[in-house]
């Protein structure tokens, strides 16, 4: 199940930007993805493993979200980093098939 909502997501998000997405080129393209699709991502990898950054059910967009005063350079790029990686596990898992 949880693999055919992973390919799901996947085939929405080439659906959308295209099968391969060049980040030196458009690196915006990862920020309005995280925007639309983030909360089902991290839905998918918080199945109750704590996948997160933040822990369990924690997105990694609340750590450095609004609320928790200004957001610095170090703060975004640190978020961001930690999104690419579980992105990246993502592609992994739906690659090997679950």
């Amino acid at each position: 199940m949880q693999r055919t909502r992973e390919q799901e997501l996947v085939k929405r998000i080439a659906d959308q930007y295209g099968p391969v997405i060049d980040l030196r080129k458009t690196p915006g393209v990862l920020i309005e993805i995280l925007r639309e699709y983030g909360p089902t991502i991290d839905q998918l990898l918080n199945d109750g493993s704590g996948g997160g950054g933040g822990g369990p059910g924690v997105s990694s967009i609340a750590i450095a979200g609004p609320g928790s005063g200004t957001v610095t350079r170090e703060d975004l790029m640190r978020v961001i980093l930690e999104l690419r990686q579980e992105i990246m596990k993502l592609a992994e898992r739906v690659s090997r098939g679950g």
